[in-house]
C-alpha cells in the first residue's frame, strides 16, 4: 500500500485522466483501447531493451511479453461481449 500511496502522491490526477480517456465508451470499446495501450507499452519496453544487454534486457523483454499477454486477454474479452 505504501507504494500505491507514493504513486498517487506523485501522480494525483492519473485516475481521473484515465477515466476521462474512457469516458463515453462502452466496456468493449474500453477493453479494445486498453489492449492497444498494452501493445504500446510492449513497444516502449522493447525500446528500453534495445539499449541494454544481459539480464536487464531479458527483464525488459519479459515485461513486454506480459504487456502483450494483457493485450491478448483484453482483446479476447472484447471479442466475446
Amino acid at each position: 500500500m505504501a507504494k500505491l500511496a507514493a504513486l498517487q502522491a506523485q501522480f494525483p490526477n492519473a485516475s481521473s485522466l484515465y477515466d476521462s480517456i474512457m469516458d463515453g465508451q462502452n466496456r468493449q470499446e474500453q477493453f479494445r483501447r486498453q489492449a492497444a495501450g498494452e501493445l504500446g507499452g510492449a513497444d516502449f519496453l522493447r525500446q528500453f531493451r534495445a539499449s541494454h544487454s544481459g539480464a536487464i534486457a531479458a527483464q525488459f523483454e519479459a515485461l513486454a511479453l506480459g504487456e502483450e499477454a494483457n493485450s491478448t486477454f483484453l482483446t479476447v474479452l472484447a471479442d466475446h461481449m
